[in-house]
């Protein structure tokens, strides 16, 4: 597990006109790999991956290795797998579907499109979980077209979509600003009981007050939560300023009571959308005592909010 030792020995081992095989490539490929943060899981790839001929090395760095940009090391492991160009491994199902998902979990857009682009060429098929870590990547990406292209060709692969899968195109999405489907593949995860997780169920919220639908953003709520949704505390201070915003006082208090009640302390956003709420109602009394539970709750208040109570 000594990335740095095993690269120290591969150095020596070049400087003394020793040219490293496949085996032990692949060996550092996969301590770079399992080594990054990106992924989370140390198990998540099997001992030894058969990677592919020289003609894909070509196609996947025209030029030398770049300098390592970014923190972690799954830029170490693209420069490792490049020097396997001197090797006549042949990809498979199994190495291709492997390095979609290591590329992936990296984040790595680029080497992911055209891991996949390979596996078509060569009519390999894609895995399930390679197409799930995909979708994931398009959403967390914001791009909610290729999410979809690629949840539709999962399901025409007769892949089953994750409760991360429908939550990263719900996500996509709402960021689009495409509230049409956002809702289709909300309701489908629900059908398929694929809960989304809080992040998807934050942006529905969101994009549901945007477009001046409260209702919707509460029955979303309620059909998440009473299926056993996490809420994220953003969440509960986006419904606690709305009601706030419209003088819906009473409401507002029971969103900062359900914020509490999930575990969470209330933010400085929430009281301070009280303190004006109850000022904006004449009840100076009750912005007073807003203003000294923020306080009681470690918020430390703002200069304009101080003004506003003077």
């Amino acid at each position: 597990g000594d990335l740095s030792a095993a690269e120290l020995w591969l150095r020596r081992a070049e400087a003394a006109g020793v040219e490293a095989d496949a085996a032990i490539l692949t060996a550092l490929r996969q301590a770079a790999v399992n080594t990054s943060d990106a992924s989370e899981t140390r198990d998540d790839l099997p001992e030894d991956i058969d990677i592919l001929g020289s003609d894909a090395f070509v196609e996947l760095s025209p030029g030398p290795p770049q300098p390592v940009q970014t923190g972690g090391e799954i830029p170490k492991a693209r420069i490792f797998l490049e020097k396997l160009k001197v090797t006549d491994l042949e990809v498979d199902e199994r190495s291709g579907s492997e390095m979609l998902i290591s590329t992936c979990r990296s984040g790595d857009v680029e080497a992911a499109e055209f891991w996949l682009n390979k596996c078509r060429k060569m009519n390999l098929q894609v895995s399930a979980e390679a197409y799930q870590a995909l979708i994931d990547l398009a959403g967390r990406s914001s791009d909610f077209n290729t999410c979809e292209r690629l949840a539709k060709e999962a399901l025409n692969a007769a892949v089953t979509l994750s409760r991360s899968s429908y939550s990263a195109l719900v996500i996509a999405a709402c960021r689009d600003k495409n509230f049409a489907a956002a809702q289709r593949y909300w309701k489908q995860a629900f059908q398929e009981q694929k809960i989304p997780n809080a992040a998807a169920l934050h942006q529905v919220v969101m994009l549901a007050m945007d477009q001046g639908d409260e209702k919707l953003a509460e029955e979303c709520f309620a059909e998440a939560t009473t299926k056993g949704a996490k809420v994220e505390p953003n969440t509960y201070r986006a419904f606690t300023v709305q009601a706030a915003s419209r003088g819906e006082m009473k409401e507002a208090e029971e969103w900062m009571t359900k914020c509490r009640a999930a575990g969470y302390k209330p933010q400085l956003a929430s009281f301070t959308a009280l303190v004006k709420g109850y000022l904006q109602c004449g009840d100076h009394l009750a912005a007073g005592r807003a203003f000294r539970q923020a306080e009681a709750e470690g918020c430390e208040p703002t200069v304009a909010l101080l003004g506003s109570l003077l």
